[in-house]
């Protein structure tokens, strides 16, 4: 069994150093592998230390076990790990962490690795006590195992972790289909930072040319194509995770807007809602939790217009082209997601400015696929309940379904029935591009926990490239 004595102390340094310390080195049992690991995550996240905890703890908790599974996949590192204290016990909690998803990678990371309590960690993610417990159930240790006493022998005990201070708040006092609807959290930052390959050999700053038969590959790798607002000195300011309102000038009209982005200056996802007719931007940020659920991607939410509902699309497109030039946006992952009135919208934008969306949600309502053209290839969402009294389903979205996939040249759908009440129909096209229709039998013209779940899962997974 290999020693840890002539390995290199791991230095005292960053809260976000210390943080992924404690969760790279139970992974991984050695000293210098998990060092270098833990410190590529703190080389992101220490310029935000100064902010509330929960606006980055989270995301570090995130890239420590990504950054861990890499470091562990890497055949140079095989021997080191083969050799470490608890080989064994440790490349099993590495593949059954391999298996699961993002919201259980925070949740096991904070709780189980970096020794936060359960409460704590519910507070840092945004989630329920309940739900977090839900999450790392399947990762308790065996009886007389403690995670704990995987930690480094220098620092021991889990509360030698210098965590990052942490404001005691009540969590927000919202409606109960508001607060179920945080079961999610989608984090995206290992899709959003850190280091990453460039695109085709170089960066890119400018869209492939559209209605020119232009091909696109679809995937949750795809790597990122930065905007024009990455470039050096064009990004404009702004606290990091803040709302803050904004405005834009189109063709004599004044549009509204809510923008949220994040810290980091690698590029980002871009997640632009379209709220419901008579909805504020702020409200509809509360009902989706869709920036908790994303909490690494750039949000804009528009602004219904006075006397309009919704903006149209063509003011959609250009807060999209505002927030691509000033904000550091990966446009191989940006998103548009309607709700109800604000799903016509999404829908209408799409089909209008193709090269600007690569994944279209639409929830409680939808646009009609004729007289669309999707050059280059969108993937879409839509779902809704069969008794919603705005909608018509019809055959369970069927018929929508299949309007949408031969916008794409989709082969016909695999049906599944997710459970007693739910119906999943998924499209492929060429490029791996999908149209994927959910219909539930019950809930009327909602947007609850499900579509959060729904729309995060589909947006954190679809990523195109254009060539």
């Amino acid at each position: 069994m290999a020693s840890q004595s002539d390995e290199t102390v791991p230095p005292r340094r960053s809260p976000a150093f210390a943080n992924a310390y404690a969760i790279t080195y139970r992974l991984l049992g050695a000293r210098q592998p998990a060092t270098d690991a833990a410190a590529r995550v703190a080389t992101r996240f220490e310029a935000m230390e100064a902010l509330p905890a929960r606006q980055w703890l989270p995301d570090v908790a995130h890239d420590a076990v990504s950054e861990s599974l890499s470091v562990a996949a890497g055949p140079e590192v095989g021997e080191l790990l083969a050799g470490a204290d608890d080989a064994s016990t440790r490349e099993a909690f590495r593949r059954r962490l391999a298996a699961a998803d993002p919201p259980t990678w925070v949740a096991v990371g904070l709780h189980q690795l970096a020794g936060y309590p359960v409460t704590e960690t519910a507070e840092l993610m945004g989630f329920r006590t309940d739900t977090v417990g839900r999450l790392c159930a399947p990762f308790d240790p065996p009886p007389g195992v403690s995670w704990v006493d995987l930690g480094d022998p220098w620092a021991r005990t889990a509360t030698a972790v210098r965590r990052a201070p942490t404001s005691r708040r009540r969590l927000p006092l919202v409606p109960l289909v508001a607060a179920a609807v945080v079961l999610v959290l989608a984090v995206w930052a290992a899709t959003s930072t850190g280091e990453r390959p460039t695109v085709l050999g170089g960066s890119t700053t400018t869209l492939a040319p559209a209605g020119q038969g232009t091909t696109a590959r679809f995937g949750p790798t795809v790597d990122p194509v930065p905007g024009a607002g990455c470039e050096q000195g064009t990004r404009v300011p702004g606290e990091a995770g803040v709302a803050r309102g904004a405005t834009l000038d189109y063709e004599g009209t004044t549009i509204s807007y809510v923008l949220i982005a994040p810290a980091s200056s690698a590029p980002a996802p871009l997640v632009v809602s379209l709220p419901d007719a008579g909805q504020a931007p702020a409200a509809f940020n509360e009902q989706t939790q869709l920036r908790q659920s994303l909490p690494g991607a750039v949000h804009v939410a528009v602004q219904p217009s006075p006397g309009d509902g919704i903006s149209d699309a063509a003011a959609v497109a250009a807060v999209m082209e505002e927030t691509i030039a000033t904000r550091c946006v990966d446009l191989a992952r940006v998103s548009v997601v309607g709700f109800g009135a604000g799903a016509v919208v999404a829908g209408d934008t799409a089909c209008g400015f193709p090269e600007l969306v690569s994944a279209l949600a639409m929830v409680g309502g939808w646009r009609e696929a004729d007289d669309c053209e999707l050059d280059p290839a969108v993937a879409v969402l839509v779902t809704a309940r069969d008794d919603d009294p705005a909608v018509n389903t019809g055959s369970g979205l069927e018929e929508v379904g299949d309007a949408w996939a031969a916008l794409v040249d989709a082969e016909p759908a695999e049906v599944e029935g997710r459970d007693e009440t739910t119906l999943v129909r998924e499209y492929t096209g060429p490029g791996d591009v999908t149209v994927t229709t959910v219909s539930r039998a019950t809930g009327g013209h909602v947007w609850t926990m499900e579509e959060t779940t729904d729309v995060t899962r589909f947006i954190a997974g679809t990523a195109r490239l254009l060539g």
